[in-house]
């Protein structure tokens, strides 16, 4: 696996070098990961495959369906179902194809890698978080539901939410100590971004509160502009050159103003956002066609498959990042 991977990115490096459309911000060359599952049938009761997608090479593991993605050192790093018994999942964390076992996990939503520690979010219940260091259970966050986090000079910042009855409240954590925000009732916070020493956080409105969106810069809340009757915005929340970009299923905001996605024509099931770029991953419809494909800014891009694996795929996770080699 991890020649293939070298070879890609000779091979990604080497288009990239010829390709007179590239334009001016293209300095970097992009990597583009895409995790997700597969089957050769459709239908719920075909076994599926986890996969992923190295700038649309496929790679198989040894599992069901990959939830969450990402790369340290140049080594392929993701989260999801390990095996899956009817409704009974057991669930896992993979290096470069090796799965480790995480006890007590009923589902995943994140993974990151800091210092070579491997850590993982997501819930030991519908109502209990659960976060994972190196696949050993902490106990941490056990008085919220975490959407994501980040470990920044390993300190572990978090966004989610905790409930009072029924009502969500949208928050954050700094390691394992919890922080209000103002006016955050019927809200779920699911980005957290941290820049130039300020919390950024970013939230959804609940079904109490349809259709709203806001985010908070050191505790300030910003609402954002209207927004259409069925739009979600939950798909991503980034900072970049001092802007606030939230991410929906059908526009995506800048400062709370609403902007229009220059891809056409796709069902997007991820996205994200790096460097002034949006990159989406979903099906393509056109010409009665419905392919997964991903998209770079406006510029589509096939997902391949390998020869009788799969050839329905669901997917489930994105990580964008300059190209790198194993070390």
């Amino acid at each position: 696996m991890k020649k293939q991977f070298i070879i890609i990115c000779i091979i990604m490096f080497i288009f990239s070098s010829f390709n007179v459309k590239a334009q001016p911000k293209d300095i970097d060359i992009m990597m583009v990961y895409i995790g997700g599952s597969c089957q050769n049938y459709p239908g719920i009761n075909q076994q599926r495959k986890a996969c992923y997608w190295v700038n649309g090479y496929m790679e198989q593991l040894d599992g069901v369906s990959v939830q969450s993605i990402t790369t340290y050192k140049g080594r392929v790093y993701a989260t999801g179902v390990y095996r899956q018994q009817g409704e009974k999942k057991t669930f896992c964390y993979w290096v470069d194809g090796m799965p480790y076992a995480l006890p007590n996990c009923t589902s995943v939503n994140k993974i990151q890698v800091y210092n070579n520690n491997v850590y993982v979010s997501g819930y030991i219940s519908t109502e209990e978080s659960g976060f994972w260091i190196n696949g050993v259970r902490q106990n941490m966050f056990n008085d919220g539901l975490i959407a994501d986090f980040k470990v920044i000079n390993g300190t572990i910042y978090a966004a989610g939410a905790y409930k009072t009855g029924e009502i969500f409240n949208a928050c954050y954590w700094i390691d394992n100590k919890r922080y209000e925000l103002n006016n955050a009732q019927n809200y779920i916070s699911y980005g957290i971004e941290i820049v130039n020493n300020q919390i950024y956080v970013g939230a959804w409105g609940t079904v109490n509160n349809p259709n709203r969106s806001c985010y908070w810069i050191n505790g300030t809340q910003k609402i954002n502009s209207v927004e259409g009757r069925y739009t979600v915005i939950n798909k991503e929340f980034a900072v970049h050159n001092g802007n606030v970009i939230m991410l929906g299923e059908e526009n995506y905001w800048i400062n709370g103003v609403k902007q229009n996605y220059k891809a056409t024509g796709f069902e997007g099931n991820v996205y994200k956002y790096v460097n002034g770029i949006i990159y989406i991953a979903g099906a393509y419809i056109g010409l009665g066609e419905n392919n997964v494909c991903y998209w770079v800014d406006a510029e589509r891009h096939n997902i391949s498959t390998l020869v009788g694996e799969g050839k329905y795929f669901i997917l489930t996770s994105i990580h964008v990042t300059p190209i790198s080699l194993p070390e």
